[in-house]
């Protein structure tokens, strides 16, 4: 099936793990900047932004390369897409208990953008494969680009509060690593309805944490955690492009 459970389980692990840490210990005995001065709070926005699309640059120039190899060992694409995942799950975990430190923030977002970049280079070579192209993987970063876009703006503008969102995205997490080990020890249920019904599923999911991250990151987190915060803002763009190229290529009716 086109739709990876392992990887599911791994960028859901990676999202509740990360977002655990920044909400418990991460800021802990830290003034957040919502509490500054307004010039303070520009800055640190603009701090916060600029290092996550610094991610984005590291992560692009990753994903090429790893894509590019894929592309030209397609054989190798299921043998080792399973051994990528579970060496992500580990350095996830490392670098996101990494999170917690200030001083090792920058650090963390490297190593994210890295470990994202070489994770998506079986799909990107899949994508490509299936529409004899790069369309769909064009399609998927300009819907991506919309959609993240558009709900951190919104967010940023209208200073909404959208932190009351982190219990239910927790339950919401768990509930999907549920579904994920059923079908991966009883199979996926039959029916291309269920491949697009799921990666939607995810796409939602991940849009609802643009939503609370950027909640967070503008009324929680200490001036000091402007990486962390771009780190969170990473992985949530990352996660929606990975499911919304899943849809894409499900739409295909292509297993």
């Amino acid at each position: 099936m086109l739709l990876n459970n392992m990887s599911i389980f791994a960028m859901i692990g990676v999202n509740m793990g990360y977002d655990s840490q920044a909400n418990q210990s991460m800021h802990a005995g830290q003034i957040a900047v919502v509490h500054a001065e307004p010039k303070i709070i520009g800055a640190f926005l603009k701090k916060v932004y600029s290092l996550f699309f610094f991610g984005i640059v590291i992560f692009a120039g990753v994903a090429a390369l790893s894509t590019s190899f894929f592309i030209k060992k397609p054989e190798l694409i299921s043998k080792l897409w399973l051994g990528a995942l579970i060496g992500w799950m580990v350095l996830s975990f490392l670098v996101g208990r990494m999170l917690v430190n200030p001083k090792r923030g920058f650090l963390a977002l490297v190593l994210f953008a890295i470990g994202e970049g070489v994770i998506f280079g079986p799909l990107l070579a899949l994508a490509y494969y299936v529409s004899g192209g790069w369309t769909i993987v064009g399609q998927a970063i300009i819907l991506t680009v919309l959609v993240f876009g558009g709900l951190t703006a919104y967010v940023l503008i209208t200073k909404e509060d959208f932190t009351f969102l982190g219990g239910f995205l927790s339950i919401v997490g768990v509930f999907l690593i549920g579904v994920v080990l059923l079908t991966w020890i009883f199979g996926f249920p039959s029916g291309n309805i269920f491949g697009i019904l799921i990666p939607a599923v995810f796409v939602l999911f991940f849009s609802l944490y643009v939503l609370y991250d950027t909640s967070v990151i503008m009324r929680k987190l200490p001036q000091e955690y402007a990486a962390a915060g771009a780190a969170m803002l990473f992985l949530d763009f990352a996660g929606l492009l990975y499911y919304i190229i899943i849809l894409l290529l499900s739409l295909t009716g292509r297993d």
